[in-house]
């Protein structure tokens, strides 16, 4: 029976209605994750950083960004999700990519602007860098691949934290040289 206006009531009884939990549950959690993500964009606390395309050269782990949180920023920064992937639309091009803590940093590399998702809202206390040299990658914290395709996201749902005085290193290694790539960050700081 159609409700006729806003006064009606909708009666269920227990016994009429057939829920998938588990579909329910991760439906809801996927809402309460991205409305706190997007909570703090609203807020001017969401930040993107991107390496812009990078060649591969060969077949080898290669070093593409460096995250860095410094230890005076009184911030923890909270990774939603890595972006990694190509813009050259080549058959069977596929690369892995590695997420470290930690590095044993050399060498800096090329500074990246780091946007702010809220026009006019505050800087990032986080600084960013393309190409850094390293001497030990750190704590290896995960492995993705981006398959035979374009690109390859590790959404983060704010669940891996840099500390202040902690640094994030990500690395591409690619089945072929010849490629570009590209590596996007999106974060929260509190």
């Amino acid at each position: 029976q159609a409700i006729a206006n806003n006064t009606d009531t909708l009666e269920l009884k227990a016994d009429q209605v057939n829920l998938n939990t588990d579909t329910l549950e991760a439906k809801l959690q996927t809402l309460i994750d991205g409305n706190v993500w997007q909570r703090a964009v609203l807020a001017g606390m969401g930040f993107v950083a991107t390496t812009n395309n990078i060649t591969v050269a060969n077949a080898n782990e290669t070093v593409f960004m460096l995250i860095k949180n410094p230890s005076s920023s009184g911030k923890t920064a909270r990774l939603h999700r890595l972006t990694i992937g190509s813009d050259q639309n080549q058959a069977n091009k596929m690369a892995f990519y590695r997420i470290y803590r930690d590095p044993t940093i050399t060498n800096n590399g090329t500074a990246l602007n780091i946007n702010n998702l809220k026009k006019g809202s505050g800087s990032s206390a986080l600084t960013a860098f393309r190409i850094p040299s390293v001497s030990d990658n750190g704590m290896l914290l995960a492995v993705g691949n981006t398959g035979a395709v374009i690109q390859g996201t590790e959404q983060m749902d704010l669940g891996n934290l840099i500390l202040a005085g902690e640094n994030i290193l990500i690395t591409v290694d690619a089945t072929a040289g010849g490629f570009d790539f590209f590596v996007t960050a999106y974060w929260e700081e509190v």
